[in-house]
């Protein structure tokens, strides 16, 4: 049996006895096919794979589709006309991750693409029929390699990035000496505390600029520091 056939066997052959499948169903569960074939790449294949990201995912959704094609048309739709919608409700999609501090409010853990070498917050997409919390959750130990504990009082910071609404739970206490096992690391390619005060609206990081941090991040610093700001004032740290 193929890897392919096996994927389509776990996440999609269940779905053919379906007489109310529709879109969304089928988009939840090629998401997961799509997961389980990316950690079967090698990090070369894996590389390639993100940095032509379009053009792969399309593919391996023809060739994995193209094996029953009486799936599609049980949901009254074509291949492009799936993709569009495919690459519609990507932008839809919220997004859940967390705000990683050390004990001291001080230091904000980012994790760094193995594909841009930029420095990022351990976030991810909802998936469909997932809540926000459980997404970051997930996220948080996906990517950074953190089990972090969210419940209803967590506080967290919401903000749109390129149409997507990105929900972050701030998770403080987090040990500086702790050893982090990101499960994603085909994807992150390192675990690191910066201190907030060097990080720079301009995405640079220190004095020799020599790291970088994403947009998004920078779209948060600024209400990371206040809230940091907040808690050491509570905690009547001197500032």
């Amino acid at each position: 049996m193929s890897f392919l056939q096996w994927v389509y066997d776990k996440h999609i052959k269940a779905l053919e006895e379906r007489d109310d499948l529709d879109f969304d169903v089928l988009h939840q569960n090629m998401l997961k096919a799509k997961w389980d074939y990316f950690e079967s790449l090698s990090k070369d294949e894996a590389a390639e794979f993100m940095h032509n990201i379009s053009k792969q995912k399309e593919d391996f959704y023809r060739e994995l589709l193209e094996i029953n094609g009486d799936i599609l048309a049980s949901c009254g739709l074509s291949f492009q006309r799936f993709y569009e919608q495919v690459d519609s409700a990507r932008g839809k999609l919220p997004v859940g991750g967390g705000i990683l501090l050390d004990p001291t409010c001080s230091k904000l853990l980012l994790v760094q693409s193995a594909i841009s070498g930029k420095y990022d917050l351990p976030k991810g997409k909802v998936d469909p029929g997932e809540s926000v919390q459980d997404a970051a959750i997930r996220n948080i130990e996906n990517r950074a390699g953190y089990s972090a504990i969210l419940d209803e009082e967590t506080p967290t910071i919401e903000n749109r990035h390129k149409g997507c609404l990105v929900t972050l739970f701030y998770v403080r206490n987090v040990p500086i000496d702790f050893t982090f096992s990101p499960r994603y690391d085909k994807v992150v390619s390192g675990v690191e505390f910066f201190d907030l005060d060097k990080i720079k609206l301009n995405g640079y990081y220190g004095k020799r600029y020599d790291k970088c941090v994403t947009r998004i991040v920078t779209t948060f610093l600024q209400d990371i520091k206040t809230y940091c700001r907040n808690v050491k004032i509570q905690n009547g740290v001197f500032l």
